[in-house]
């Protein structure tokens, strides 16, 4: 065999063992997509953040109607929280309200969960520690910030994943501005007289709808109506009551 030859005999014994490795990761590559295919616990970490999310939505809905509580605060009647009792001015801080919107969604988010009952049915297990969840909420820049720290450990024949950790993020511009403005509200009363110039326009420039209800002398309820800011066709309601001396 000349030298030629022998060239040539490598450059064909090179070209089948280069086209034997890209076969075999073909092959290897294949079969991980395949056996990924059988198992993935992505739909159930996507389920677990849509509850999450919806439930924070619900939690802003619910607590706006009770001035931004979950539970009923001391300054309260008839279920209607009272930013200013008798003179005394008491509404929630942004980190008060953040609280009241964690509670709500630890309370709440098991419903919308509901056990895993339908990926269960699809063969699904899993391993929840604790039962309890544990939600922490931060209001900032006019955004709330989500986060459920739930040891869960989904499981599926011989294949697991485990999660410690969900987060979503929600804007809270219009949630945010109620808030501003029935602070506003109650910082400009005098002697159970409202300011109306002194918070109309910010009303206005947010598209926002201010009603009073008279209970008594100096004492009314407030609600802060927002057309632009709906949860299942129903428009964002924020209720709180002031009395004043």
């Amino acid at each position: 065999m000349n030298k030629k030859s022998m060239i040539i005999l490598l450059i064909i014994v090179g070209i089948i063992f280069l086209s034997s490795v890209v076969f075999l990761y073909f092959i290897k590559s294949n079969f991980m997509e395949n056996n990924d295919s059988v198992f993935s616990a992505e739909p159930v970490n996507l389920f677990v953040q849509s509850c999450l999310k919806q439930t924070a939505e619900k939690a802003i809905f619910e607590n706006s109607l009770q001035g931004g509580f979950f539970l009923i605060p001391n300054n309260s009647q008839n279920k209607i929280t009272y930013y200013n009792m008798n003179g005394l001015i008491d509404y929630p801080s942004d980190s008060k309200i953040a609280s009241e919107l964690s509670s709500y969604i630890s309370n709440m988010i098991g419903l919308c969960l509901n056990d895993f009952s339908q990926f269960k049915l699809n063969g699904y297990d899993f391993m929840e520690l604790p039962r309890n969840y544990s939600v922490s909420v931060l209001l900032v820049n006019e955004k709330i910030y989500v986060v459920l720290d739930l040891l869960l450990i989904v499981k599926k024949d011989a294949f697991q994943k485990q999660y410690s950790r969900f987060e979503v993020t929600l804007p809270a511009h219009d949630f945010y501005q109620s808030i501003l403005l029935s602070r506003q509200i109650v910082d400009t009363m005098q002697n159970g007289q409202f300011c109306l110039n002194c918070f109309s326009m910010q009303a206005e420039a947010n598209n926002l709808t201010i009603q009073f209800f008279p209970v008594e002398a100096k004492e009314h309820i407030i609600e802060i109506r927002d057309a632009d800011y709906l949860l299942d066709n129903q428009k964002h309601l924020f209720i709180f009551g002031v009395k004043d001396e």
